[in-house]
């Protein structure tokens, strides 16, 4: 097959929406590939991007954005200039990871363009021309069906870290005819119960979705208070950057409309129990972000007891999957079973320093 494929640089991201939702029509894609989420995304990071083009026929069948990072690790031995998928590697961008990365690319060809795509990346002057010699390809928080399917001939494949990953099975409650709660083992079953009886003393137990654009985003800024607040002892909160801030207002204004972001209240009568940031795509909710109250009481567990409450909420409405996203909590693993995990991925070209890296890794069993 024969692919054209170019690189230019993004001037103006919203000349790519329509090209770009067209082909996520015709690829195995999911939210954090979706122009809802690249969208937002070019227009909040302050740093050069570049767009790879992969034509077919007069049909663009691959798409992938690109930009560079120095990285230096090993104590200081090893220096790479890196090339990376769909993020920038700095402490800012790092609050807007996108997990599940990959190649937008149609699924009909998909082999072929991303084999293509490898040789063109390698290959062809435009790129060093853009970017300068690079040493390493970098895609984070990879897909499983990425992680799978993608590697370029002529690179090393290194599996950088596998990213635990929770979610629920909503197709399989119904399946059974259960309620949610009725899955969980009996020790979280307790304290979601007990907590419930609890809180129900203040006044009635009630979920409450944002009903309009306004109100979602009001409830996505004092869910911002809640989260300072929680974390100000730890690293901080993300909300105390004004691109996190500022993308996920964007994200919302451009998710709304689609009816792919939900904001969710959970309260005891007057009192504010927990609130629910998430994503909705097709039959899958993806959980993003939570501020909850907290009491002095500790059989109040005001994030199971928000949790339960959504969850079972999509059991009733028809959705498949509840997904808890990347990395390990005690809550994650009580509240679902573990899915297959994102795994981050690094692409070597066969230099010398690279191979004697991995061999000093190997001899003194570091990962």
């Amino acid at each position: 097959m024969n692919f054209e494929l170019t690189i230019t640089p993004i001037d103006e991201p919203d000349s790519l929406e329509q090209e770009w939702r067209q082909l996520e029509k015709r690829a195995a894609s999911n939210f954090m590939l979706s122009w809802t989420w690249i969208g937002p995304w070019l227009k909040a990071v302050d740093c050069p991007r570049y767009l790879v083009r992969g034509v077919q026929a007069g049909e663009t069948v691959l798409l992938v954005i690109l930009s560079a990072n120095q990285e230096v690790r090993s104590k200081g031995l090893i220096k790479s200039k890196q090339l990376i998928f769909h993020r920038t590697k700095d402490a800012i961008s790092d609050s807007m990871t996108p997990e599940y990365n990959g190649v937008l690319v149609d699924i009909a060809v998909a082999e072929e363009a991303i084999e293509a795509l490898g040789n063109f990346i390698q290959t062809d002057p435009e790129i060093e021309a853009t970017f300068g010699p690079w040493e390493e390809l970098l895609m984070l928080y990879a897909s499983p069906k990425a992680a799978k399917e993608i590697s370029f001939k002529g690179l090393t494949r290194t599996k950088l870290q596998q990213h635990p990953t929770f979610g629920v099975d909503l197709d399989a409650i119904r399946a059974k005819g259960l309620s949610y709660i009725e899955i969980l083992s009996k020790n979280t079953r307790s304290q979601i119960r007990k907590s419930q009886r609890l809180y129900q003393e203040w006044g009635e137990l009630s979920l409450k979705r944002a009903s309009s654009l306004d109100e979602a985003l009001s409830w996505w800024h004092e869910a911002g208070d809640l989260h300072r607040a929680r974390w100000a002892d730890h690293d901080g909160s993300n909300y105390d950057l004004p691109v996190f801030v500022d993308f996920h207002e964007a994200l919302i204004k451009e998710a709304w409309p689609r009816g792919e972001v939900e904001l969710v209240n959970v309260t005891a009568g007057d009192t504010h129990i927990g609130t629910l940031y998430n994503f909705i795509l097709g039959g899958e909710v993806l959980f993003y972000l939570s501020a909850l109250t907290f009491e002095d009481n500790p059989k109040l567990k005001p994030g199971l007891v928000t949790h339960a409450m959504c969850i079972q909420s999509h059991v009733d409405t028809g959705k498949s999957l509840y997904n808890f996203l990347a990395g390990y909590n005690r809550y994650k693993a009580s509240l679902g079973t573990e899915l297959p995990p994102l795994i981050s991925l690094r692409f070597s070209k066969p230099k010398l320093k690279f191979k004697l890296e991995a061999l000093a890794k190997k001899l003194l069993h570091i990962e």
